[in-house]
């Protein structure tokens, strides 16, 4: 089937098969923030925004897919969102150094908490780390990482 899309904020048509999934193609574009784990959408390694939404691309078929879906991986959102600035300093002041693997998962995680644009309490953020496990980052040291992130994104909106 031929498949048109858009990634990264490119339109792309790609020869592949429906049943085929996303991570897969991911990968052979050369797109590699989204790694491969679990293959059962459960650990995050291979997360990508789907719409402007984190979703695990190992689930994804590409067959649903079409001309107004919006993939952005890592790569492209790193270097085109003013939340990953304040994700990754947010981090850098709570100690976080992420493994790799998870990077995708949390930043691209955090990042939707940040567009909802409120400054979430212990119990939210516990609720939302719950399923973002990787032993690279003890949990509290995430949900603090996550609250300076948050504080940074008010501050930049601020001094607007």
């Amino acid at each position: 089937m031929l498949l048109k899309i858009n990634i990264n904020g490119k339109n792309a048509e790609l020869e592949t098969d429906p049943n085929e999934k996303l991570l897969v193609v991911l990968r052979r574009m050369g797109l590699f923030s989204a790694k491969q784990g679990c293959g059962e959408g459960k650990c995050g390694f291979c997360t990508v925004l789907l719409n402007e939404k984190p979703v695990p691309s190992c689930k994804i078929p590409v067959g649903i897919l079409n001309e107004n879906s919006k993939i952005v991986t890592l790569e492209y959102f790193q270097k085109t969102d003013d939340d990953y600035e304040n994700i990754m300093n947010g981090f850098k002041k709570a100690g976080i150094k992420l493994c790799g693997f998870c990077n995708a998962s949390k930043i691209l995680s955090v990042h939707e908490l940040l567009e909802r644009n409120y400054r979430p309490t212990k119990n939210e953020l516990e609720e939302f780390t719950e399923n973002l496990s990787c032993t690279c980052t003890e949990r509290n040291v995430f949900m603090n990482g996550i609250g300076y992130a948050t504080a940074f994104k008010h501050d930049r909106i601020e001094r607007k």
